[in-house]
């Protein structure tokens, strides 16, 4: 079977080194295409504003290039040290000093510049949090079901992502040559049980993931049984707790073949909802998550890229075979036994603490931590921070909690300083999320993160025309249809198609565990607002008063649903054409 171009890469890197250092070192502002590939696996990604690329080139100039970092932060936990270490990098090196939430619980920053890059990695290091495995083909960051009450069942997931997270940690040592100037680490560096700024002294011998890697990335989520807050159905693998009587950790349940990324008009790719396999003990946990990512390893395609990820195995070979070589590899028996059903209770506003202390879930609009004139949400959070020595759990909805507050009237009247209100957030915006798109993103169509808030003014008021803001429904939008928000187990979906057009999804669940379909494709924004009027119309005249959105679409059926859509779509098209024409006489 013919290789990818980026397996070729990755086989000759010499353990992910390949020419990073010396183009490091050089005093060009951009990485070469094959250097960039490597730097994934590093947390980085190099990016140009493509808001600026047509001026550049009339000028006859590069490309504004700069990097995007990531961090790896298993379950999305961070000190109050290192909160505040990124929000001090941010106002450093980032182009606008912002922050960003990623839906995996991560931190971003966006427009560092190639000279600074090494410095900035260097100071998230410094606090004990690494980029590495951030991205690329490798486990990326394990996330967990978000804990502001600090329950004890949900608080005992945290040593096992942790140890998901180590376990699945590249061997090659090549990341602190190259950003932290050790030529050999000799002995691991462990805090709190996370292996950070050292390897093992065989670091190079990668005998899991061999010298190519994984065929592309692999997801992981943990949560306990009826608590979704990681749409764990969106996971290459994901795994739920159960309790014994005395609410001891005792098993999981395994699901596997999640993944929302496909490509328009590519039916051999597709996003697809994990299948549970079964339940296993817990003392089985590393054998059955390697049997998994080595399934991925040894099956998945790395000759085509877009058709690489273990859903497509899964899909091809069967639910049966799967669950017979992950029992055969891990030798461990998966139980069929009930899955409890799924409840998830939101993080936002305020939460009591066992110690007596609170924890505050704030939501932040596609994950963005800035500071804007009337509102300066990044002050307000490093205030808290530092006042009360908070530590942070980053949310898979792109939400952020503060844990440990001491005086709630006083954080109150912090956040209120600063001009952060959360009454004005509503039931919709409360879930929303979106992927930043342009114009940072290489592979975006159309807009994500910028026009949200836009796209969500325009859906509130419909839902408030039709009295249906009470069941307002889980929303996400996306630049292109790689599904980095989720946008494919949401209620409704906007979906890049085009520079000025998008395709509307839905039929997913708030639960997350029903997969949505395209209903309309390449609409524009009036298309749009005229689809969602009619869809919103036909689910209050049709629906009882507790009946949401994606039940109703699915009850309905899709290809009904989408006969309206499509009659509302052409009205839509035969006002402009008149319009069109009364311009033209």
């Amino acid at each position: 079977m013919k290789e990818s171009k980026i397996e070729i890469i990755k086989r000759e890197s010499l353990g992910l080194r390949g020419n990073i250092a010396n183009e490091l070192a050089n005093d060009r502002d951009q990485f070469d295409s094959a250097t960039c590939d490597l730097l994934k696996t590093h947390g980085i990604y190099q990016q140009d504003d493509r808001d600026s690329r047509q001026e550049k080139a009339r000028q006859g100039k590069n490309r504004e290039f700069s990097l995007m970092i990531r961090g790896r932060i298993p379950g999305g936990r961070l000190s109050a040290s290192q909160y505040l270490a990124w929000d001090a990098v941010a106002n450093r090196f980032a182009k606008d000093q912002s922050l960003r939430v990623t839906t995996r619980q991560s931190l971003q920053l966006h427009g560092v510049l190639k000279r600074e890059l090494k410095q900035t990695i260097a100071e998230i290091n410094a606090v004990l949090i690494t980029t590495q495995g951030a991205c690329g083909d490798v486990v990326r960051n394990v996330t967990q079901a978000e804990n502001p009450w600090q329950d004890p069942r949900i608080s005992q997931l945290d040593r096992f992502v942790v140890a998901l997270s180590n376990h699945f940690l590249a061997k090659t040592n090549a990341y602190h040559e190259i950003w932290l100037n050790k030529k050999q680490v000799l002995n691991e560096q462990v805090v709190n049980g996370q292996v950070v700024n050292g390897q093992t002294k065989d670091a190079d011998n990668e005998t899991f993931y061999g010298d190519t890697y994984l065929p592309r990335k692999f997801k992981i989520a943990m949560t306990v049984v009826g608590n979704n807050s990681v749409d764990i159905y969106s996971n290459d693998m994901g795994f739920a707790a159960t309790f014994d009587d005395g609410n001891q950790l005792d098993g999981f349940f395994l699901f596997v073949g999640g993944g929302m990324g496909m490509t328009h008009n590519k039916v051999e790719t597709f996003p697809r909802v994990a299948d549970c396999l079964g339940w296993f003990s817990v003392t089985n946990l590393i054998a059955v998550a390697e049997a998994v990512v080595a399934i991925h390893r040894d099956f998945g395609d790395r000759a085509n890229r877009k058709h690489a990820r273990l859903k497509y195995v899964i899909a091809e070979k069967g639910i049966d075979w799967m669950r017979g070589q992950v029992e055969a590899r891990s030798q461990t028996q998966l139980l069929d036994l009930p899955l409890p059903t799924w409840k998830s209770p939101s993080v936002l506003g305020w939460h009591l603490m066992p110690d007596g202390y609170w924890a505050y879930g704030l939501h932040l609009t596609a994950g963005r931590i800035i500071d804007c004139q009337s509102r300066r949400l990044k002050s307000a959070i490093a205030a808290l921070v530092a006042e009360y020595t908070l530590d942070i759990q980053l949310c898979a909805d792109q939400n952020i909690l503060l844990l440990g507050i001491r005086d709630k009237a006083a954080a109150q009247s912090i956040l209120e300083y600063f001009g952060v209100r959360e009454s004005q957030i509503t039931a919709l915006d409360q879930r929303a999320l979106a992927c930043v798109a342009l114009p940072t993103c290489g592979l975006a169509l159309n807009e994500g993160e910028r026009v949200l808030p836009k796209y969500l003014s325009l859906i509130n008021a419909q839902l408030e025309k039709y009295g249906l803001s009470a069941r307002a429904p889980v929303f996400r939008m996306t630049g292109c249809a790689n599904g980095c928000a989720r946008p494919y187990t949401a209620e409704i979906a906007l979906v890049g198609r085009s520079k000025q057009t998008y395709s509307l999804f839905g039929g997913g669940c708030a639960e997350g565990t029903k997969l949505a379909a395209l209903l309309v494709d390449n609409l524009d924004e009036n298309q749009i607002i005229t689809a969602l009027d009619k869809l919103f119309y036909c689910w209050r005249q049709q629906s009882n008063e507790s009946e949401r959105l994606g039940d109703f679409i699915r009850r309905l059926g899709f290809e009904q649903i989408r006969a309206q859509l499509i009659d509302a779509q052409q009205t839509e098209k035969n006002k402009k054409t008149k319009t069109r024409r009364r311009r033209n006489e």
